[in-house]
C-alpha cells in the first residue's frame, strides 16, 4: 500500500487493486442512518419561520453584514437600549433587540450547519476519491488481453471518461484583404 504524501488528504492509493481503508464504515452511512438524519433536517426545517425564498437580485440589493456591520448593530441596539426616551416611536427597542437576539442564534445556528455540510463533504469526497482510485484499477485490469470479452466491452465504456472530445474543425475565414 502506497500513502499518497502530495496532499494532507491522508488517502491511501493501493496499486493492487484493494478498497483503501481511510474513511469511517461505509455502514455508518447506510440508507437508514441518512434517512433519519434528513427526517431531522427536515424538522430543523419546519421549526424555523418561513420566509419567502430571496432570488439574487433581491439578495445583492440588502446590505452585506460581516463583522464590522455586526459590531455596528451590536452598538446600535444597546444604544438604543440605553436611550430609548430619545428615540423616534418608528423605532420599538423590543422589536430591534429581539431581531438581534435572532439573528444571533441564525449565526450560530448557520455555523453549526456549515461544520454539519464541511464533514459531510469531507467523507463525501474521501469516499469518492477511493472509489476512483478504486476505478481506476479496475480499468487498468480490463485492460488485459486474457480476461475475455466482457471485461473488453466494459474497459470500452470505462474508456469514455478519458476520450478528449475534439473540437470540429473550423473553416478558416480569410482575412480582410487591405485596401491601398
Amino acid at each position: 500500500m502506497v500513502v499518497d504524501r502530495t496532499g494532507d488528504s491522508g488517502c491511501v492509493h493501493n496499486p493492487k487493486g484493494n478498497m483503501p481503508k481511510t474513511t469511517p464504515n461505509t455502514a455508518s452511512y447506510d440508507a437508514t442512518t441518512l434517512e433519519v438524519a434528513q427526517s431531522h433536517l427536515a424538522e430543523i426545517q419546519s421549526q424555523l419561520p418561513v420566509r419567502p425564498a430571496l432570488t439574487p437580485k433581491q439578495r445583492q440589493a440588502l446590505a452585506t453584514v460581516g463583522d464590522k456591520t455586526l459590531a455596528f448593530i451590536s452598538q446600535a441596539v444597546e444604544l438604543c437600549v440605553a436611550n430609548p426616551e430619545i428615540l423616534p416611536r418608528a423605532i420599538e427597542v423590543e422589536e430591534m433587540t429581539e431581531k438581534a437576539e435572532a439573528h444571533a442564534n441564525l449565526l450560530r445556528l448557520e455555523a453549526r450547519i456549515e461544520q454539519t455540510l464541511e464533514a459531510v463533504r469531507d467523507v463525501r469526497v474521501q469516499f469518492g476519491n477511493e472509489l476512483y482510485a478504486v476505478s481506476l484499477a479496475v480499468y487498468e485490469l480490463a485492460g488485459r488481453p486474457y480476461l475475455g470479452a466482457a471485461m473488453k466491452t466494459g474497459r470500452a465504456t470505462l474508456e469514455r471518461r478519458f476520450k478528449k472530445k475534439t473540437k470540429p474543425a473550423s473553416p478558416a475565414t480569410p482575412a480582410p484583404e487591405a485596401k491601398p
